[in-house]
C-alpha cells in the first residue's frame, strides 16, 4: 500500500477548487434524509468547479423513517453520499461533460457542521470511485485532508479492521 499524499504539498494547486467545493459539499449533507448519519460528497475536476453533489439517503421514493431498524440497515439501504454523487456525474456525462481522473470529496456532518471522518473503511464507496475512474479521494481528518489516490483508497477500505479482506490484491 503506497503512503498517502502529503496534502501539503498539493494543497497550494487544490486550493481554489477546495475552497470552492467544501461549502458546497457542506451544504449537500445538510440536505440528507437519513435520520442515523448526514454526509456530503463532491465530484470536481481540477480544471472546472464542482462537478456533482449527493448525499446519503434512502432512494427515491423511500424515505428514512428513524426507527432504530432503519438505522441499524442504514448502511445496506441508503445511497451512500459518494454513490449519488458520482452516479449524478456520470448520468450528465453523457451530455458531454464526463472527465476521466476526477476528484472526490467525502464529508460528515453532526449537527450542520463538518466533523473528521475515520479511515477509509466503506467499500460500497471505494469500489465505485475506483469503477468511476476518478483519480483522488480526499478525507477530512484530525490532522486536517488527506488525498488518497483512488486505488489506495479502495486497498485501505478492504483491509480496515471492519473487512480485514487482506488476501485480495490488484
Amino acid at each position: 500500500m503506497r503512503d498517502v499524499l502529503d496534502v501539503s504539498m498539493v494543497l497550494s494547486d487544490y486550493r481554489r477548487w477546495l475552497l470552492r467545493v467544501i461549502p458546497q459539499v457542506v451544504d449537500e449533507a445538510r440536505r440528507s434524509l437519513c435520520a442515523k448519519d448526514r454526509r456530503g460528497a463532491g465530484v470536481w475536476h481540477h480544471n472546472y468547479d464542482c462537478l456533482s453533489l449527493g448525499n446519503n439517503s434512502p432512494p427515491k421514493p423511500f424515505r428514512c423513517d428513524g426507527s432504530d431498524a432503519c438505522k441499524a440497515a442504514c448502511g445496506k439501504l441508503a445511497v451512500h453520499a459518494e454513490e449519488r454523487a458520482l452516479l449524478r456525474y456520470l448520468s450528465a456525462a453523457g451530455n458531454g461533460l464526463g472527465r476521466v481522473g476526477m476528484d472526490v470529496l467525502h464529508l460528515r456532518v453532526v449537527d450542520g457542521e463538518p466533523v473528521p471522518s475515520g479511515a477509509p473503511s466503506c467499500i460500497t464507496c471505494s469500489r465505485t470511485i475506483l469503477e468511476a475512474k476518478a483519480a483522488r479521494v480526499w478525507l477530512w481528518h484530525e490532522e486536517g485532508w488527506t488525498m488518497y489516490a483512488a486505488d489506495d483508497f479502495h486497498a485501505r477500505s478492504l483491509v480496515h479492521p471492519k473487512h480485514n479482506l487482506t488476501s485480495l490484491r490488484p
